[in-house]
């Protein structure tokens, strides 16, 4: 009998903060696993004091860390690091997201566990990996994805290069990237029966998303590549953003012919087919007007069978209330201090396994006593741990 959830019986330690491994191991914990986040009572993640709060805890922290269980230990004491390995003992997967050789300092390392626990697997989440120049740098979403070459991808009409509206190093570079590690390693220690240390590099995982700049670049000029990756980005007028008469925007993503075809014809304007690549900067000025004309109501339902790609420009608090976003069940709602907070649930869909249960984020220290004494922990230890 197949379990509910794909990561059910795996027990994960999260030594993570802020936010790219933390929404990694959130989404462990969607999948099933017990998540054990561990924070130094002195010096916990800082992310829980993030305004805004709700009961003094910061919507932040509640947004990462979800269905966890809270652990507070000194990891920088013997006591603390005995705590930990015990739990190593016991545990599948380490998350962790220090700056390189900060772990082997506090003597809670790969290679320290590895001795205690042979299948225990680390994944380390950095900005610049294990062993690299760079290992030794702090750095954020903006440096990650300006390094790798995102930000120079992204410019004003001015050509000035902007810093996006969400951390895509953090996410896609970072959160993916280790849950996709830990997936793998899961995967490989299943046919080795040994674990891993497993090096996720935000820098790294956020490369990917720059694969076909980069090949054309390679066979272009450095302005015909970027020029070339402009394309999708406003450029063209049957691939833009436009406002309507109700103050609300649409995207127009009618690309390939055929959907530009139906868009035209749903429009009343089949002429405009002719248009696209001949006058586009005429078109884009007659299509700016015609969706002004408009609310963005009248726009979607007059092209809802045309098969065009045009679909609305949902706003933070469009979400929640968006009937495609609903019908895939992505959200998960609990309440704090009699205020709701909805979450964003693991979104990958898998016939035979569901998503866990979800459980409110975790006061700090919340199951510490709990977890010792699951341990074997007598209270006496337990008291000389607090």
């Amino acid at each position: 009998m197949l379990p509910q959830t794909i990561l059910s019986g795996i027990k994960v330690l999260d030594l993570s903060r802020l936010l790219p491994a933390p929404l990694a191991t959130l989404f462990m914990a969607d999948l099933g696993a017990e998540v054990i986040k561990i924070e130094d009572p002195a010096s916990p993640d800082p992310i829980r004091f993030y305004p805004p709060m709700i009961a003094e805890q910061s919507v932040y922290y509640l947004a990462l860390n979800r269905s966890k269980r809270s652990l507070t230990l000194p990891l920088r004491t013997e006591l603390g690091k005995k705590a930990f390995l015990d739990l190593v003992a016991t545990a599948d997967v380490v998350v962790e997201s220090y700056r390189a050789g900060v772990l082997q300092k506090m003597g809670i390392d790969y290679q320290t566990a590895q001795k205690i626990n042979p299948r225990i697997i680390y994944v380390s989440v950095t900005g610049y990996g294990q062993n690299s120049a760079y290992s030794h740098l702090a750095g954020h979403d903006l440096n990650y994805t300006a390094l790798a070459g995102v930000i120079g991808l992204n410019k004003t009409p001015q050509q000035q290069p902007f810093i996006p509206g969400v951390q895509i190093a953090d996410i896609a570079g970072g959160s993916y990237q280790a849950l996709n590690a830990c997936i793998l390693a899961l995967f490989a220690r299943e046919r080795t029966g040994l674990g891993s240390h497993v090096d996720v590099a935000m820098v790294d995982g956020t490369l990917p998303l720059l694969s076909i700049p980069l090949a054309v670049a390679q066979i272009s000029t450095l302005q015909d590549a970027l020029q070339q990756a402009a394309i999708l980005t406003g450029t063209l007028p049957n691939y833009n953003i436009y406002a309507c008469a109700d103050n609300k925007y649409l995207a127009l993503g009618a690309l390939e012919p055929k959907f530009w075809q139906n868009f035209c014809i749903a429009i009343n304007q089949p002429t405009w087919t002719e248009r696209l690549f001949i006058d586009n900067q005429a078109l884009h000025t007659d299509l700016t007007a015609l969706f002004a004309s408009q609310t963005s109501t009248h726009w979607l339902q007059l092209t809802a069978n045309a098969d065009c790609c045009l679909t609305a420009v949902n706003q933070l608090n469009d979400l929640m209330n968006d009937p495609y976003l609903q019908s895939r069940n992505l959200f998960v709602t609990h309440q704090y201090n009699q205020q709701s907070v909805t979450g964003i649930k693991y979104p990958i869909k898998n016939s035979h396994f569901d998503t866990a249960n979800s459980q409110p984020a975790p006061y700090l220290g919340q199951d510490t006593t709990t977890i010792l004494q699951n341990l074997g922990y007598t209270p006496q230890q337990i008291k000389a741990l607090e």
